[in-house]
């Protein structure tokens, strides 16, 4: 009897032994790497883009983007570091895509050909793609159209150019509704804005939060500019992960879930995007 025992003790133990060399065997999942690293390596857009991510009057790095960021490697019990080097979204995406950072927070779109480099989270803001025509050309070119569907419907035509910031979503968006206008391509918003003005742009098109911002900072834009919200075209943001890391991926999504639950993250983003105090901090 007293040799079973002896025997099933060392078997037990050589089991304990093995599983341990086969743990210690696992290559390291991209939480372990985070971990290790002891902080949360973010790529992020080069510029401000307020109220996603700008600098205060401290020249502290705040919004929607960076408090996301820094509560999530709280969550993880790591720092967090932003790269800021990328001068397109898409090159932000890029970046992740080559492994130089672990997520990309970036007011970054979720659309189809971002998905062939990269994985994204669930959503966790919805924003609308907006127009901004040049009010006077609308009114000599197409005098009958004067609700938002009877102004876009107009814009599909040759020859008509609408701009677009190069390197963001919104060039495959323009592609998609407007096929036969002709897409001019800026690296410029306020250029793109002031080109509409002259009428050397008839429309641009970009999403509502950047439109807004410079309206607060521009009240009498809409005396030569028409703003127009196009509610059934959203776009979805979201975070981004290199496609390898699917455990970081499962997390995220599983941590945006808990920040919906508990109103967190509504709390969060109505901060930013339906309050203007934060202009002043």
């Amino acid at each position: 009897m007293l040799v079973g025992v002896v025997c099933n003790c060392v078997l037990f133990s050589l089991g304990a032994s093995a599983w341990a060399a086969d743990a210690a065997a696992q290559p390291l999942t991209e939480l372990d790497r985070i971990k290790q690293q002891g902080r949360l390596e973010v790529v992020m857009f080069f510029e401000d883009v307020p109220p996603f991510f700008m600098h205060n009057r401290q020249g502290v790095l705040v919004g929607i983007d960076p408090q996301l960021a820094q509560d999530i490697a709280e969550k993880l019990g790591v720092k967090v570091s932003f790269n800021r080097q990328p001068q397109t979204f898409d090159a932000v995406i890029d970046r992740l895509a080559l492994g130089e950072a672990d997520i990309a927070i970036s007011l970054l779109s979720n659309t189809l050909n971002r998905a062939l480099q990269v994985n994204f989270s669930e959503e966790y803001v919805v924003l609308r793609q907006t127009l901004l025509a040049n009010r006077l050309q609308l009114a000599q070119r197409f005098p009958q159209a004067q609700t938002n569907d009877e102004i876009r419907a107009q814009l599909n035509q040759a020859g008509l150019k609408i701009g677009v910031i190069q390197g963001t979503s919104y060039v495959d968006f323009l592609k998609t509704d407007y096929p036969l206008a002709t897409p001019v391509l800026y690296s410029d918003f306020s250029r793109m804005i002031r080109d509409v003005e002259t009428g050397d742009l008839f429309a641009l098109l970009y999403d509502e939060l950047e439109v807004l911002n410079w309206r607060y900072d521009h009240p009498d834009i809409g005396l030569r500019l028409k703003m127009i919200l196009l509610g059934d075209r959203q776009d979805t943001i979201a975070i981004a992960v290199n496609r390898q890391d699917k455990e970081l991926l499962t997390w995220l999504n599983l941590y945006l879930a808990k920040m919906r639950n508990d109103g967190s993250l509504d709390r969060l983003i109505k901060t930013y995007l339906e309050h203007s105090d934060w202009r002043t901090q």
